[in-house]
């Protein structure tokens, strides 16, 4: 049986509405229709490398959604510049980070 060494970390899931982040967008801002997104970020090679199940998730939500001809929900931003906003989340997290943001908060959380 192949056990892998037990390493500690922290979760947090946060959301932003999508009017409180900065945009160039064309539309003034009485006819955007607002979103809100929830994201989980980790530490790059934690979440990319070291946790399997991750790329797994994310290639069969991929799949699934393109065999359902569903609009995808859910994104990988590397170094998201939206950290700023969550200096007690920036703080703690090592670097390079990498965010998955969607959309779906039920999924997320």
């Amino acid at each position: 049986m192949l056990t892998r060494p037990f390493s500690s970390f922290k979760t947090a899931v946060a959301a932003i509405d999508s009017n409180d982040l900065s945009s160039s967008s064309p539309n003034p801002p009485d006819k955007q229709q607002a979103n809100k997104y929830y994201f989980v970020v980790a530490n790059a090679k934690f979440m990319l490398d070291e946790e399997e199940h991750f790329k797994e998730l994310l290639f069969e939500r991929h799949r699934n959604y393109g065999e359902r001809n569903k609009e995808q929900d859910f994104w990988l931003v590397i170094e998201p510049k939206f950290l700023d906003k969550f200096p007690n989340i920036s703080k703690r997290l090592k670097r390079p980070a990498v965010a998955l943001v969607s959309t779906n908060g039920p999924w997320i959380t």
